[in-house]
């Protein structure tokens, strides 16, 4: 969480939202590339919502 913080100016939103304001993913996707999950954060389409 704090380098997430520390790159982005803030911790991650707790919803990570479409250009329309629809609910798509959870913070968990956000901070997947500062745990060393980068290969899964590639997976998720960020502009999909998670099912």
């Amino acid at each position: 969480m704090h380098s997430y913080q520390g790159q982005n100016g803030s911790f991650p939103p707790a919803v990570h939202y479409s250009k329309e304001g629809k609910p798509l993913l959870s913070w968990r996707v956000l901070i997947l590339p500062y745990i060393e999950q980068q290969e899964l954060f590639k997976e998720f389409r960020l502009d999909e919502p998670w099912e």
